[in-house]
Parts: C-alpha cells; sequence; structure tokens
C-alpha cells in the first residue's frame, strides 16, 4: 500500500494482511480491519510512524513477528478475545503505549514481544497465557504494574510484580519499580528477574531464599 490516506480501510472479505503490506507508511493514523481479517503477517504496520491506535475485530487469530514494531506513536491497541497467537517482537519499540490489555485466549508472550516500549506502565495478563519469555518486556523502563487474571493456572501477581501460580517464585521485577520487598514465602527467583532493571535501588531478600 502507497497511499497517502489518514484513516485506511481494508476491504471486507481480506483475511489476511501480507508481509510488508503497509511498511514504512509514515501518513496513516488509523487503519480500519474488516470483520473478515484473521492473520496480520510478518512487518505488514512497521514502521508506520504516524499510527496512533488499533482496535482489532473479533476473528483475529494470530499477529507475525515485528508486525507493529517501531510504530512510535502507537498509543492504543484493543485485542480482540480471539487472539490466540502474538509473534517475536510484534510490537516492539512502540514508545507511546502505556497500558496493554492480554485477551483470554492469548497462550504466550514470546520473545521481545514488548521489548522497548519505554512508556508502558501497566500490563493486565489474561486467562490461558502459559508462557512468557524473560525478555517480553526488556526495556520497559517504565513498566510499575503486572497484573494477571485469577483464572490463570500458570501465573500470578502481587504488587505489580509477576510470580508463578504458587507465588513462591518471583519471575518479573517490573523495570519502573524502584524497590521491593520481596515477601517471606518466597523461596525462589527465576533467570533474567531483575534484567535490564535500572531503576531499582532497595532490593530486600527473605531469609528463606534459595
Amino acid at each position: 500500500y502507497k497511499g497517502d490516506e489518514e484513516v485506511v480501510r481494508i476491504p471486507e472479505g481480506v483475511s489476511v494482511v501480507e508481509e510488508l503490506a503497509f511498511y514504512g507508511n509514515s501518513k496513516m493514523k488509523e487503519v480500519v480491519f474488516p470483520q473478515s481479517i484473521r492473520e496480520i503477517r510478518r512487518s505488514a504496520f512497521s514502521p508506520c510512524s504516524s499510527l496512533e491506535k488499533l482496535d482489532f475485530p473479533e476473528g483475529l487469530i494470530s499477529i507475525g513477528e515485528f508486525a507493529f514494531s517501531c510504530c512510535r506513536k502507537l498509543k492504543e491497541i484493543k485485542f480482540p478475545k480471539s487472539l490466540e497467537y502474538i509473534d517475536r517482537s510484534a510490537f516492539s519499540m512502540d514508545w507511546a503505549l502505556k497500558e496493554i490489555v492480554l485477551p483470554e485466549n492469548l497462550k504466550s508472550l514470546p520473545r521481545g514481544v514488548f521489548l522497548g516500549c519505554r512508556m508502558l506502565k501497566k500490563v493486565y495478563i489474561g486467562d490461558k497465557i502459559s508462557g512468557i519469555d524473560v525478555d517480553a518486556f526488556s526495556g520497559c523502563t517504565s513498566l510499575s504494574g503486572i497484573t494477571v487474571s485469577g483464572n490463570n493456572e500458570y501465573f500470578s501477581d502481587r504488587d505489580g510484580v509477576l510470580y508463578d501460580k504458587s507465588g513462591k517464585k518471583l519471575l518479573l521485577f517490573p523495570g519502573g519499580l524502584p524497590e521491593i520487598e520481596i515477601p517471606g514465602d518466597v523461596s525462589s527467583i527465576g533467570p533474567h528477574a531483575f534484567y535490564e532493571n535500572g531503576n531499582v535501588d532497595k532490593l530486600k531478600l527473605p531469609m528463606g531464599l534459595k
């Protein structure tokens, strides 16, 4: 697509946005997806420097790697419940994002999916996410709160910090938190739990930590 419209409407009947379809478009501020959309492929909207919001319709299943990477003005994303798969770095370096609510049917967060989203403050993790890569939120230096659905069987949260379901293993300390007193019942800390966290200046560990 080489047009210069600020609002782009993809026609009904289109089920796939192909690789690089809107790559480098600097004029588009909003894209309206059809109800027929099922898949958005690799780098389809990267880097669309003026894109401000995304409202995906129900029926979308998959978002490919780097699909919306480096969309520096992207502030708002509304994911559909139907979304099951987001590939690596799909929303990396989207500097203006502040809050993400992940849908209940999404199964995992791959490497770098929100890498470098430096204004991202809050993330809500849905029911079915069973895997979160240690680098999923790398470089998210403003992230101060992670909330996990109570129905999730694999993860939990406490004071904005990500733990396993039992609450005894700390998995991810958000990059925007300056201090933490790890609860006394926590027995282990996962690999890279504090990776690239340059803001933490006070850390108190429990006696029973292994």
